[in-house]
């Protein structure tokens, strides 16, 4: 079982990019990709609508973590910004306020920007990978100043969950660049066979250990606005 490998087809994960439960407390957006959240495609073997490959919403980590938000937070509003569009086109995606407007507009407070597995090993290759580091850097730091925009917020980069060194050494330099965080997943998350579900996305197992990973490094950040 190759854990590395992502047969999910990037096109058409999601029908729509971004939506969020409004509510007046603290905005915490997730921008991810199919692991995050991806619509019923039953040709592909997935009919769930949820972060793949969780057997429930309930059960993905964008849910649980956002359970443990609102736990700490009641009035906590959580939005989920989808990708994987950005991972296949930010070679050529100039415009990403329009192609995120809604994410832009909802203004978060905290960011969790966890994704980079639709992004071309091919072209990595190709152009080596050290070009693609500080290549695909440039457009995740201009995706991560246009949702920030000119305000104060606290992002959260993590680590791939798929392993492509290159595109976790661009997340990390963006982060200390910006003083942000870099969540690490680990190994025993990552490399796990026992949090693996359809097409190597992380199951019910997987999910939970993502999220109680992510609620480590958050955790503060939300408390202070209880």
């Amino acid at each position: 079982m190759d854990l590395q490998e992502n047969k999910v087809p990037a096109a058409k994960q999601v029908y729509k990019k971004f939506f969020f439960e409004p509510h007046e407390g603290l905005r915490v957006l997730f921008v991810g990709n199919s692991i995050t959240h991806h619509d019923p495609k039953p040709d592909i073997g997935w009919d769930l609508d949820c972060g793949m490959a969780a057997s429930c919403l309930e059960n993905d980590y964008v849910h649980v973590v956002k359970k443990y938000i609102l736990d700490t937070v009641p009035n906590a509003s959580v939005g989920i910004c989808h990708v994987s569009d950005f991972e296949r086109e930010f070679l050529t995606m100039n415009d990403l306020k329009k192609e995120f407007e809604g994410a832009v507009e909802f203004k978060p407070n905290l960011v969790i920007m966890f994704f980079g597995a639709n992004v071309a090993w091919k072209w990595a290759e190709e152009v080596g990978f050290e070009n693609a580091t500080v290549i695909f850097g440039e457009a995740y730091e201009r995706f991560r100043n246009t949702l920030a925009g000119d305000r104060d917020v606290d992002f959260f980069h993590v680590q791939g969950f798929y392993n492509k060194p290159y595109l976790d050494k661009s997340k990390e330099i963006v982060a200390e660049k910006y003083g942000d965080t870099y969540v690490l997943l680990g190994d025993d998350i990552r490399f796990n066979t026992e949090y693996r579900g359809l097409y190597n996305h992380p199951n019910d197992a997987g999910m939970k250990a993502i999220a109680d990973c992510l609620w480590e490094k958050i955790r503060q950040t939300v408390e202070e606005y209880r």
